[in-house]
């Protein structure tokens, strides 16, 4: 029998199981949507004279059903954890009742030992938008033998020892590895590929602490492709999930089991980005396990700067208002921690107090961006993001600032916090100079495009 792991638009009917001893089992249909997640229908009888289901009612009445269940269908049983009362149903002048229940997480496996016990493992295991791309970590080679006539004459493809590249990151031992597999069907043949992200720990931990080291790594890609990294699939690996065979007592590790969870399940059915736009500013080859480690280390220092940048790339289509505040937000917080630098005297209040125009020209004049053909000088480049930004945000302001400043500013700063990341992550200054050429070429095209310069003062000056 195939066993067919959950995808979204699943429905599937079957059993709930709480651990309790002597408990009856319960029917349920477990469903899977973009929307909700999965949820488990639980339906009973309300007001039924019968004790067949007074576990249940009170799980509904008390708004409190077992943190952990089990749902077990005719081909698969799927472990529920951290589950919570999502809503109930009921039929007019019927005691008929439908419950709901929102599991945070679902492992498509069987864990042994008490049912009631939080979700700890220690492999977890991540597939993300750009790894291949960014990696370009490889087990499948391809060969292609052409005889005199030029024709292809023979095919080979090799699929070998997955590469990979380990660092750490606190306490959490990460990798970067290959994986494949293949598959056929009547003469069809076909073997995939694909680089996967993964979190080790001497002793089993929350999913928490995996997810938090994952999302650094996410995090940093979304800097580096200038866009959305979205989760696209997660995976357990926990000698608690384990198969054992009814000859010995021994355990048999299992291959890590496909995880569900509530935190990315939207992002996994987001539209995948092209393969024009997965274009890193900087490969795994250039970033290095130092860079890697670099930015791990950082990560809380420069959370004020990091979380809303990185919002702000995850929002594609978003309002270019809503980003300039994100990035201006960033650029505050790394003029902080970029601390006084030689020429910011001209943002300054008159007291010497800094100005939201002292933090962004500190951003500018750490990295040394070159703003020929953006703005007559740096001073005036970090008033004009200033001006646009507190426009935006003052109602005393009076009307937004013209939309094609708005999106010339809101590229500034796009590009702007790119370059801080390299920054944190310690990169050479080859690759952090490399970068800036290529994004401010793309940013002085649009200033050109457009026919807009910026004056010493801060102001927008037309050019044609």
């Amino acid at each position: 029998m195939v066993i067919k792991n959950l995808r979204q638009g699943d429905a599937l009917a079957g059993l709930l199981i709480d651990g309790a001893p002597e408990t009856p089992y319960v029917g349920a249909t477990l469903t899977y949507d973009e929307q909700n997640g999965i949820r488990i229908e639980v339906p009973f009888l309300y007001a039924a004279d019968t004790d067949q289901f007074d576990h249940v009612r009170q799980w509904f009445t008390s708004e409190r059903p077992p943190r952990n269940l089990q749902f077990v269908t005719n081909s698969k049983t799927y472990s529920l954890f951290g589950c919570r009362y999502a809503g109930h149903t009921m039929t007019s002048g019927s005691s008929f009742t439908l419950a709901l229940i929102q599991p945070q997480e679902v492992v498509s496996g069987i864990r042994e030992g008490n049912l009631a016990d939080p979700l700890e493992v220690r492999e977890f295991y991540s597939d993300l938008d750009g790894l291949a791309e960014w990696t370009n970590l490889r087990s499948v080679r391809h060969e292609a033998r052409a005889g005199e006539d030029g024709r292809i004459q023979q095919f080979t493809i090799t699929a070998g020892k997955p590469e990979s590249i380990q660092w750490m990151q606190g306490e959490a031992q990460m990798e970067l590895r290959t994986g494949w597999f293949t598959g056929s069907k009547d003469r069809e043949s076909k073997v995939e590929e694909w680089v996967t992200l993964g979190s080790a720990f001497d002793t089993p931990v929350p999913l928490d602490r995996h997810f938090i080291e994952h999302r650094k790594v996410s995090s940093f890609l979304k800097f580096l492709f200038g866009g959305q990294v979205a989760f696209r699939k997660h995976r357990v690996s926990d000698y608690r999930f384990a198969s054992q065979t009814p000859s010995s007592e021994s355990k048999a590790r299992l291959p890590p089991l496909d995880l569900i969870s509530r935190r990315t399940f939207k992002e996994s059915s987001s539209p995948k980005p092209s393969k024009r736009s997965l274009l890193p500013l900087a490969p795994l080859a250039e970033v290095g396990i130092e860079g890697l480690e670099s930015w791990a280390r950082s990560y809380d220092q420069w959370g004020r700067f990091i979380h809303p940048a990185e919002s702000a790339l995850s929002r594609q289509g978003d309002a270019l208002e809503n980003n300039v505040i994100s990035f201006s937000m960033s650029l505050e917080a790394a003029g902080h921690l970029f601390g006084a630098v030689a020429g910011e005297e001209g943002t300054l209040q008159k007291n010497g107090k800094a100005t939201t125009s002292t933090y962004s020209y500190r951003c500018i004049s750490s990295l040394g961006i070159d703003c020929e053909g953006i703005a007559a000088s740096t001073v005036g480049l970090a008033k004009a993001l200033s001006n646009n930004y507190n426009t935006i945000k003052h109602f005393d302001r009076g009307e937004f600032p013209d939309p094609t400043e708005t999106y010339l500013v809101s590229e500034v700063l796009k590009m702007t916090s790119r370059l801080i990341a390299l920054r944190i992550a310690n990169l050479s200054d080859s690759v952090r100079e490399s970068a800036a050429r290529r994004l401010g070429a793309d940013v002085k095209q649009a200033f050109a495009h457009t026919g807009r310069h910026i004056s010493d003062s801060g102001q927008f000056v037309g050019t044609k």
